[in-house]
């Protein structure tokens, strides 16, 4: 297998109440009481105002996300990893929380002979619940740091949200598993998903006004159709 698939998750593959997974999974841990609900509503509530604050440029969207991280692994501090896992591989596996065409997306690309990975600026944890049951071959998320007893110690290690570390993850990504960028397709929906750039066959998928712009200017495929997705995608990478 020398080619691969990297997949944003949220927004991506990933559709949920809110579209991250992150926000979802904050919230379904404090209804198990998991984690607090006065420090799963501060990360909510962070959503709350960039959604009424977007476009004002009061609150940019790379504050947005710093806080967005931070905030939910201060709200995570002292929570045993394992109950986390344990508890959002039950919610995270619901069908509705994935688009359509998300389980045919991934198996078409395993027809095609891809590796797939997935990659999110949401916790690692999170986004393997989601991923496992799609079958997904790798996940990349943001790491939050765990202490000797197995408990988060309320840091994030670093943000895989953003453009740059997203570069980056991938890179390492398409180098430990020895691909070649250009045989390599990627699927995304904002500027943020970086290893758009580096594929031969970039996908943009619901895109931001952003992305749709850059995915126009330079030959993308662009999806808006959920109905027509695996079709186009079928006809758009290689087959053999």
């Amino acid at each position: 297998m020398d080619r691969g698939a990297i997949l944003d998750a949220d927004r991506t593959i990933y559709k949920g109440e809110r579209g991250f997974i992150i926000l979802d999974g904050i919230d379904f841990l404090a209804k198990e009481r998991v984690c607090g609900r006065t420090e799963a509503d501060a990360v909510l509530e962070l959503d709350r105002k960039y959604g009424s604050l977007k476009g004002t440029g009061l609150y940019s969207y790379h504050i947005f996300i710093d806080e967005l991280v931070r905030t939910t692994a201060s709200a995570l501090e002292g929570v045993r990893q394992s109950d986390v896992r344990k508890a959002l591989l039950t919610y995270m596996s619901k069908p509705e929380l994935a688009y359509v065409f998300s389980s045919g997306l991934i198996q078409l690309f395993k027809e095609r002979g891809y590796a797939t990975v997935a990659i999110s600026g949401s916790p690692t944890e999170m986004v393997q619940a989601f991923t496992e049951g799609l079958g997904v071959d790798e996940t990349i998320g943001t790491l939050f740091e765990v202490d000797a007893d197995g408990k988060y110690t309320g840091r994030a290690l670093e943000n895989c949200t953003v453009h740059d570390v997203k570069l980056k993850k991938t890179e390492e990504w398409l180098a430990r598993n020895r691909l070649d960028p250009a045989a390599c397709a990627g699927c995304g929906d904002s500027d943020q998903d970086a290893f758009l750039e580096l594929v031969g066959y970039p996908v943009a998928i619901h895109p931001s006004p952003e992305l749709e712009k850059k995915a126009k200017k330079n030959g993308w495929l662009i999806c808006q159709d959920d109905e027509k997705l695996l079709a186009l995608v079928a006809d758009y990478i290689p087959r053999g």
